[in-house]
């Protein structure tokens, strides 16, 4: 670990690369599934299984042996009020079934004992942690989300719901202490005033592949869960920030992505009682709020009692209507904003913190959604007793399904001219009174014809 910043460096708020040296420390990192994976192979923390943080110390003196250390490892459920120590050191609570609910806390296995590190030389380790539970009561340590206030009540169908945790890494030696250690203050501050903290507020968004404006998806994402909380002891109103701070062409994106807000029952009520005011945003559902201004949007005006979380979730979609394929050559391979908080009125408040989010491949994702698109998916292939059908339809048409032999006949039909409605349509083929052999699964509508190869085998 060490400074992102010299002393006659100033941080700008403004700045993205500022952004990323605070919250994006390429010192601490988690690994899924118990490995012990390289920085480059970071993972979001997943709750279902035991993961590990990495983390790299550096001791940057050119002569010195550092003394040995203990390094505390932290995390909180992200938020854009994260403030030390208040959620990061046994952020927890009971709910009325008396169920805990853990939101941030210092790691069972913190601290680590870290040896003497050689001048101009790093210590790369790692340890075993497991995330609070809030997604699957299969697993141990489960807490309902409804009952610890943490649930956006999202639709099912857009997959099951990923609750992003921060990370935060403190190194004490006698050597080199940590400043004001024990008082209050923003996370953003404390990791300003000292070379020996470090944090990682940056999560990978899974996205799903769909139509977007509110329809399910084609394939089922992971909506990203994080809080706006009021980081103050009084009542305030505050604007929740959406901000892009990586390059590419705003066009382009909007042609191929759609980012949208699923705001909890609470935080929902409290935007419409101010009147629902909103910069470069779409209500597109109720609860659901679509960013329509990639380049910054905002949600304007909403009350906060002290000290007071809303859980809200982020939904990404990649967008799988046809006739986006010129985009593709203007796309960055990634897109990254951060969603942060201020106060509505200009008031001083204590800082808040950035959450930053990726969305990597953007290039081959939209091919892969492009693909799922223009495709009649079988399965599976080959076929004994029953074969699965799936299409996708842009609006409602009428749709002619059959099943035909090499030499074009007719052998079964599945649909006659029937109306479906837009979305992702399953249907199921029984085998019964089907010979052995080849087919083909035809699909005809008003705009396209999509045909799939079938083996039939029993």
């Amino acid at each position: 670990m060490d400074g992102d910043f010299d002393d006659d460096e100033i941080w700008e708020i403004d700045s993205p690369d500022d952004w990323e040296d605070i919250w994006y420390s390429p010192d601490l990192w988690n690994c899924d599934e118990d490995e012990n994976c390289p920085p480059t192979e970071l993972h979001n923390p997943r709750a279902t299984v035991v993961n590990k943080l990495g983390f790299t110390i550096y001791n940057a003196h050119p002569d010195l042996v550092s003394d040995p250390a203990q390094l505390h490892l932290y995390y909180t459920l992200a938020n854009t009020g994260e403030a030390w120590p208040y959620q990061w050191n046994d952020y927890s609570y009971q709910t009325f079934d008396l169920d805990w609910c853990y939101v941030g806390d210092e790691i069972v296995n913190s601290p680590v004992a870290i040896p003497a590190i050689d001048p101009q030389t790093t210590h790369t380790s790692w340890v075993s942690w497991s995330p609070p539970n809030f997604v699957n009561d299969l697993y141990p340590f489960y807490a309902d989300p409804d009952d610890c206030g943490l649930s956006t009540e999202i639709d099912p169908a857009d997959g099951e719901p990923k609750y992003e945790m921060c990370l935060l890494a403190r190194l004490e030696s006698e050597q080199d202490p940590i400043i004001n250690a024990e008082e209050s203050a923003s996370t953003r501050d404390i990791v300003l005033n000292s070379n020996n903290i470090v944090t990682r507020n940056t999560f990978l968004i899974d996205p799903a592949l769909g139509p977007g404006g509110g329809l399910p998806p084609i394939v089922p994402g992971q909506p990203s869960i994080i809080l706006v909380a009021n980081n103050n002891d009084e009542v305030r109103n505050l604007d929740i920030l959406f901000d892009k701070f990586t390059s590419g062409s705003i066009e382009a994106l909007t042609n191929i992505l759609e980012i949208s807000f699923v705001l909890s029952p609470d935080l929902w009520e409290k935007w419409q009682s101010t009147g629902a005011q909103g910069e470069g945003i779409q209500e597109i559902d109720t609860r659901e709020v679509k960013i329509t201004n990639m380049e910054t949007a905002k949600l304007l005006d909403i009350p906060f009692d002290p000290r007071e979380f809303q859980p809200f979730a982020i939904k990404v979609t990649i967008l799988t209507s046809s006739g986006k394929r010129e985009t593709l050559n203007y796309l960055p391979e990634e897109f990254g904003f951060r969603i942060t908080h201020r106060s509505s009125d200009g008031s001083p408040i204590n800082k808040p913190s950035n959450c930053l989010f990726y969305v990597n491949d953007l290039n081959k994702q939209t091919q892969t959604a492009q693909l799922f698109t223009d495709r009649l998916h079988c399965s599976p292939n080959p076929f004994s007793s029953q074969l699965n059908i799936r299409f996708y339809l842009a609006k409602a048409e009428a749709v002619t399904l059959g099943l035909y032999d090499l030499q074009g006949r007719l052998v079964k039909t599945i649909q006659s001219n029937t109306i479906l409605a837009a979305g992702t349509h399953h249907i199921a083929l029984e085998s019964q009174n089907l010979s052995n052999g080849i087919y083909i699964c035809s699909l005809i509508t008003e705009t396209k014809q999509l045909n799939e190869k079938v083996v039939l085998v029993r």
